[in-house]
């Protein structure tokens, strides 16, 4: 039911799978964590969004990262069909 909830939402792959990640992420707490989000090909393209927690940071030696910068992020492949 989770997941179904998304069909209809009208937004971006993107934030999907990130708050897809997030809501897990805060119910499990842990370590290490992977989404792949496989949407259905639409218009001749077909994509893939894969979001990891903790983030893959470049983090500048001798500062704090951000909030946003823990957050989980998504990154984008699309396949032309």
């Amino acid at each position: 039911m989770y997941i179904v909830g998304y069909r209809n939402l009208g937004i971006f792959y993107e934030n999907a799978v990130n708050r897809i990640l997030r809501d897990f992420v805060k119910a499990v707490k842990p370590l290490r964590a992977r989404v792949i989000g496989e949407f259905n090909v639409r218009g001749g393209m077909k994509s893939t969004i894969e979001a990891t927690y903790p983030p893959k940071v470049s983090n500048v030696k001798g500062k704090k990262a951000s909030r946003s910068s823990r957050m989980p992020s998504a990154s984008t492949s699309v396949e032309e069909i």
